[in-house]
């Protein structure tokens, strides 16, 4: 979802884009470029949840640090958008030990655009999701 916003970018931004990715300060710069209000708040996991929307966290697995979409809580299980391990859920103390933070970013449609992409499904609550599974195995 955000690579097609990325790739919509001008070439002069696009190139800005590095190897290590993108900072907090970078999302929240392509946000407002594409027309979005941002808010970056600093927030507690029971925040998270209340806000009952998706944000972008900044988690720490094993040294390997990056962005992943906080779909939601449902269940008693954390939902996430990975773009290293896909679709997944994990248990609220994982997240919190991954998160290590407070710090979430809120994209904010002037139009409040429709989100359903994002839902957590009833079939994500009973079964893993394959493709974790097959990144997790590779």
């Amino acid at each position: 979802m955000l690579l097609d916003y990325l790739k919509s970018l001008p070439k002069k931004r696009q190139n800005k884009i590095t190897e290590f990715g993108l900072s907090l300060f970078e999302l929240k710069e392509i946000g407002e470029y594409f027309g979005f209000q941002v808010y970056v708040v600093k927030i507690p996991f029971q925040g998270l949840v209340k806000a009952n929307r998706p944000a972008l966290v900044y988690i720490e697995n094993e040294n390997f640090k990056h962005f992943v979409v906080f779909r939601g809580f449902k269940k008693g299980k954390v939902f996430l958008a990975d773009p290293s391990l896909g679709n997944r859920s994990i248990l609220p103390k994982d997240f919190i030990n991954l998160w290590k933070g407070t710090t979430a970013l809120f994209l904010v449609s002037k139009k409040e655009k429709n989100l359903n992409i994002l839902d957590i499904h009833n079939k994500e609550l009973t079964f893993p999701q394959y493709q974790t599974i097959k990144n997790m195995l590779k």
